[in-house]
C-alpha cells in the first residue's frame, strides 16, 4: 500500500512539472502579447502606461485562456465552465497587476511590469491548475 501511494505522489509530481512547464511557455507567449502591446501603445500611439499594461493584459489573457485550456492542463471542461471561472481568475489577476503598477508607479514602467507579470504568473498557476481547468466537480 506504502509503494502505491509513493508512486502515486511520483506520478502527480511529474504531471505537475509537466503542467508547469507548459504553463510557463504558454505564459511566456501571452507575456509576449502582453509586453508587445504595452511597448506599442506607449512608444507609437502614446498610450500611458498604466492603461497600454491593462490593454495588454487583456490581449494576453485570450492567448493564456485558448492554449491552457486544452494543451497545459488538457482540460475537458466546457467552455460554459471554464471561461467564467477563467474570467474571474483574470479580473482577480488585473486588479492585481493595476496596484503593483500604481505601487511601483516611480520606477521605470518595464520593471514594474515585470514585477507584476511573476506575482500574477504564480497566483495564475495555482488558481488555473486547482479551480479554473480542474476535472473535478465542485
Amino acid at each position: 500500500m506504502g509503494s502505491l501511494k509513493l508512486k502515486n505522489v511520483k506520478a502527480d509530481s511529474g504531471k505537475l512539472a509537466v503542467e508547469y512547464i507548459k504553463f510557463t511557455g504558454v505564459g511566456a507567449l501571452s507575456t509576449l502579447f502582453h509586453y508587445a502591446t504595452l511597448v506599442i501603445l506607449v512608444e507609437l500611439v502614446s498610450v500611458i502606461p498604466l492603461h497600454a499594461s491593462m490593454i495588454g493584459y487583456a490581449v494576453g489573457a485570450v492567448t493564456n485562456y485558448i492554449f491552457n485550456l486544452r494543451y497545459t492542463f488538457k482540460s475537458e471542461a466546457t467552455h460554459a465552465k471554464a471561461i467564467p471561472k477563467f474570467l474571474v481568475m483574470i479580473v482577480i489577476g488585473f486588479l492585481l497587476n493595476a496596484v503593483i503598477m500604481m505601487s511601483l508607479s516611480s520606477i521605470i514602467y518595464i520593471a514594474a511590469q515585470v514585477t507584476a507579470t511573476l506575482v500574477v504568473f504564480i497566483l495564475n498557476f495555482i488558481i488555473s491548475k486547482y479551480w479554473v481547468y480542474s476535472s473535478h466537480k465542485h
